[in-house]
């Protein structure tokens, strides 16, 4: 079998990223359906700089209340550097990192609305980032950790997201601090940190590297979470090393399906076997071309989630 007895997280949003149009029906039809999908443990929530007409917190009351959630402001990040290239926890900027650090108080603000939604401590964990690109500092993201360790978080756990690192001769998607910063950090602060899979073949080059950063992460006793999410070579959907989510290779039927997707069935079996002591498994797929229709995608994700599945077929 290939996902055993674990149940995964779903970055939903993903899939309605690329939609023309999400009005409050589609909202209510999608989180119904997402509801339904086999073996699903929660949701990841993105926060956005500026809101999207897909933006889950536009459509809050459409959110299963009985579904936990995990929170990443990389959407965030991402748009505030557009703005403001110095921004992040990890930047040797003074007012770049101060402007990182007062968005905390808002991701404490939606930590409460969401909770205010489900009636009950439904968020798992806030996933940080150490922005800016390619010009974060280690020091400067221990330092704003360290303030941001010293809230009250309750039982909401803080993970570091390692995003692809600065390497010589290549065009990063983030270009973040590398992992073993990140690991050194989390090991010293008590947090923990998540690897998603294409990132680390994005940042390495090598299907290897993204095996390679779950077992650096593992052996330091900080692997919290795995999230299984594509980058590929030379594929008509997909393109070439690309932080764009692709589906893995070889499963489902559907116009969605890549021809060079890096991740396989193989290369699934390895990172979860190396993944072991991970609490959380997560999926995030973003489906092309953008014309597909919100069934399709849907369908997608499930078929995802059915080769994950305990007897499943395809294992």
């Amino acid at each position: 079998m290939i996902g055993g007895k674990r149940s995964w997280w779903v970055g939903a949003y993903a899939l309605t990223a690329t939609l023309e149009r999400f009005s409050e029906r589609d909202a209510a039809d999608f989180y119904a359906a997402i509801h339904q999908l086999p073996g699903l443990a929660g949701l990841e929530l993105p926060l956005h700089l500026l809101e999207k007409k897909d933006d889950p917190w536009r459509h809050l009351h459409c959110l299963p209340r009985d579904l936990d959630f995990i929170l990443t402001p990389l959407p965030y990040v991402m748009q505030s550097l557009e703005k403001q290239p110095l921004f992040g926890l990890a930047s040797p900027d003074h007012e770049g990192r101060a402007a990182a650090l007062r968005f905390i108080s808002e991701i404490r603000q939606r930590i409460h609305r969401l909770e205010d939604h489900t009636g009950r401590a439904a968020v798992r964990a806030v996933q940080l980032h150490s922005a800016p690109t390619g010009q974060a500092e280690a020091a400067s993201f221990r330092r704003s950790l360290e303030d941001i360790v010293a809230m009250d978080w309750g039982a909401v756990e803080l993970w570091l997201e390692h995003c692809d690192a600065v390497i010589p001769g290549q065009i990063p998607a983030k270009g973040f601090l590398p992992l073993a910063d990140e690991v050194t950090i989390a090991k010293d602060l008590g947090l923990g940190i998540t690897i998603n899979w294409g990132r680390s073949v994005l940042e390495t080059r090598q299907v290897e590297g993204a095996l390679h950063h779950i077992q650096t992460a593992a052996h330091a006793g900080v692997l919290r979470s795995v999230f299984l999410s594509s980058t590929a070579q030379n594929d008509p959907l997909y393109g070439t090393w690309l932080d764009n989510h692709a589906p893995v290779q070889g499963i489902g039927v559907g116009p969605w399906r890549p021809t060079h997707s890096l991740l396989n069935a193989d290369a699934v079996h390895a990172a979860l076997a190396a993944a072991a002591q991970a609490s959380c498994f997560g999926l995030k797929i973003q489906p092309f071309p953008v014309t597909l229709s919100l069934a399709e995608r849907i369908d997608c994700i499930r078929q995802h989630l059915e080769f994950l599945r305990p007897g499943s077929a395809q294992t």
